[in-house]
């Protein structure tokens, strides 16, 4: 069984890639929320930096991330 811890520098590189795979997917289901500049290797660092990067772990390989805050961009605060 898997377990969820904070995220770290040292997996950036998978945590990348795992959202390279769900901007694929979103993409694929025409939600276009994601991009090739956003979310970025910066972004992810200041998420992990802040403490607010989960990883779901089994065997410690990184199977998904969720970051929880409550940071929000203006046009979902309503």
């Amino acid at each position: 069984m898997g377990n969820i811890k904070l995220g770290t520098i040292e997996k950036l590189a998978e945590v990348m890639h795992i959202y390279k795979l769900a901007t694929r997917k979103m993409d694929e289901m025409d939600i276009f929320q994601w991009d090739d500049d956003y979310p970025n290797p910066e972004t992810i660092e200041k998420d992990i930096e802040a403490h607010s990067m989960y990883g779901y772990f089994e065997d410690d390989e990184i199977c998904a991330v969720q970051v929880l805050n409550e940071i929000q961009s203006e046009e979902y605060k309503e």
